[in-house]
């Protein structure tokens, strides 16, 4: 082998460390970023076709270099051409290499920044998983006493309709025992505090007795008197058997008997020694 041929093995042999050093940097310090690593691993590809030219090259230098002795010279330029271009591709290389690994560091320190935030997240989530928890508990017993309301309005409600109901029937009673007290001639009157005045009092007591004595003047006599609760004023329906005959009015009372006088506008038969008075009649 002559001495070109050996500087050419020498500079391919130098090339091919180069490039494999700088396939290992590259492999070293490849990053997470898919579309980097395609590119350097085509780039890397590519290398090695140039290799594999070179290498075919220089093969068939050696093949042509007994019967091209004279192109040896512009050979020789050629690949020194040749090299000064793949240095500067190397060169290159390397700044991308150099830059790559900024990149790397500015990705570590993004990193580092992100688990710092992820951290933050973190504690502030947890922090508002307890909010949501004592949130949750205070919504259950609200609900709680939600609930307890509700039972209590609805027995309230119930509570309500039973007393209209009970009122209605009070109200539909007190009309009724008005009426009756109207009919029975009873004065009353119902005053704000929900007091009632009558002169109920002042009806005679339900007392039954008999006519002991006529006069001529529309007076008669009775068997009842003070002693039985008669008062001067009360009045009595008069009676035999079943045929109604009037109504007299108390004008004198004694301990055991009354006098007293026939109404006119009441007077419904001849009124008779031995006929029946009453109070209340039935």
């Amino acid at each position: 082998m002559t001495l070109l041929g050996k500087i050419i093995s020498v500079a391919i042999f130098v090339l091919s460390g180069i490039f494999l050093a700088f396939a290992a940097i590259v492999f070293a310090t490849h990053t997470d970023w898919q579309k980097k690593a395609t590119e350097l691993e085509q780039q890397l590809t590519q290398q090695r076709k140039v290799n594999s030219d070179l290498r075919e090259s220089r093969q068939r230098l050696m093949d042509n270099l007994a019967i091209e002795q004279a192109a040896r010279r512009a050979a020789l330029a050629s690949l020194q051409v040749k090299l000064t271009q793949l240095s500067q591709q190397l060169e290159d290389r390397t700044n991308s290499l150099a830059d790559a690994q900024q990149q790397a560091k500015d990705a570590t320190v993004a990193t580092k920044t992100a688990q710092q935030l992820l951290a933050g997240l973190t504690q502030e989530v947890n922090q508002l998983r307890g909010d949501v928890k004592k949130a949750q508990q205070s919504l259950d017993e609200k609900m709680i006493q939600l609930v307890a309301t509700t039972d209590e309005v609805n027995q309230a409600r119930r509570l309500h309709a039973e007393l209209t109901e009970r009122q209605l029937q009070l109200a539909n009673q007190v009309a009724g025992y008005e009426n009756i007290l109207r009919k029975l001639g009873v004065r009353f009157e119902s005053r704000g505090d929900g007091t009632v005045v009558s002169d109920v009092n002042q009806l005679p007591p339900d007392l039954k007795g008999y006519v002991i004595a006529i006069s001529d003047s529309n007076l008669v006599e009775i068997s009842i008197g003070s002693d039985d609760g008669m008062k001067v004023g009360d009045k009595l329906d008069v009676y035999r058997d079943s045929s109604y005959l009037g109504r007299v009015v108390v004008r004198k009372t004694d301990v055991d008997r009354s006098v007293a006088e026939i109404i006119p506008e009441f007077r419904k038969g001849i009124i008779r020694k031995g006929d029946r008075v009453a109070t209340n009649l039935q």
